[in-house]
């Protein structure tokens, strides 16, 4: 019974210490071919929308056939509140990804219809580069 309880304590110890928020978006490509997708890690332990490091990461995929292929995946820290993101696809090959915030402590969910976003975070772009069929990123 005592390494059954000691076990549930470990177990628990565990779940509790390592929770964060995981949010994530993202679209296609005008032809449908490709697609961008986004996944944003919050700080363990702390509310996304505290003013804190992220790990996001980005993931184009082509969508043809069955089985999509990885053509991009890359992690970024970034560091805001409710970091947010556009998908801006200027071509079927190009696309930006610009991220943002409403400031510290203040909630997308809350705000994302009635403020303008003000806080610019940083901006990423990509192209696929036909020599190789994999996207690349712009800087």
């Amino acid at each position: 019974m005592k390494t059954y309880l000691v076990c549930i304590g470990v177990m628990l110890i565990v779940l509790c210490g390592c929770t964060h928020t995981v949010v994530g978006g993202g679209g296609d490509s005008p032809d449908k071919r490709y697609s961008l997708w986004v996944s944003s890690h919050g700080a363990s332990g702390k509310a996304y929308f505290d003013r804190s490091k992220k790990k996001l990461w980005v993931r184009i995929e082509s969508r043809g056939g069955g089985n999509p292929t990885v053509l991009f995946e890359q992690s970024y820290i970034l560091t805001g509140s409710d970091i947010q993101w556009d998908t801006r696809w200027s071509s079927n090959e190009t696309v930006s990804v610009v991220f943002y915030d409403w400031g510290d402590g203040v909630s997308n969910y809350n705000n994302m219809k009635h403020l303008s976003a003000s806080n610019h975070i940083a901006s990423l772009s990509f192209a696929l580069d036909r020599s190789t069929g994999k996207f690349i990123e712009k800087k």
